[in-house]
């Protein structure tokens, strides 16, 4: 569930991105395509930025307390990001929900550790789950 909470918060911007931009006084029409591109690239490339910072607080406090604080600063940065009235709070909410969000590696090494040799192969599959759902996405935006 929690692996769906960082996917959610990835691609829950897509429909609506191009208008919350549009409504930013300050951003030209002519440039909203940027930086709907700016708001979605933020995100997952401040999320590579951290990973390994994530995977060494993850190993001194523990698997569940970063966890939670991946939860809780994704809701932050969410509600920041609905609050958001220019675009420069817009890419700052968005980068801090990509800085503090260690839920993806987080997940499948959690997922990882707890399997035993005979469920390896079902740990295949939950890393495949998230890979199929990009390809869905974007099979289905196009149609």
């Amino acid at each position: 569930m929690i692996r769906a909470t960082e996917a959610i918060a990835w691609t829950s911007i897509f429909p609506y991105a191009y208008y919350m931009i549009q409504s930013f006084d300050e951003v030209l029409d002519q440039d909203i395509a940027f930086y709907a591109g700016l708001l979605v690239a933020t995100f997952t490339f401040c999320e590579f930025l951290s990973a390994m910072v994530w995977a060494r607080v993850s190993d001194r406090i523990g698997r569940k307390p970063t966890l939670l604080i991946g939860c809780v600063c994704g809701a932050v940065a969410s509600l920041t990001l609905g609050l958001s009235s220019s675009i420069s709070m817009a890419v700052a909410s968005r980068a801090f929900g990509g800085l503090c969000n260690p839920n993806v590696s987080l997940v499948q090494t959690c997922t990882g550790e707890i399997a035993n040799k005979d469920q390896q192969g079902d740990y295949l599959d939950m890393c495949i789950i998230p890979l199929s759902m990009k390809v869905l996405c974007k099979l289905t935006s196009h149609v």
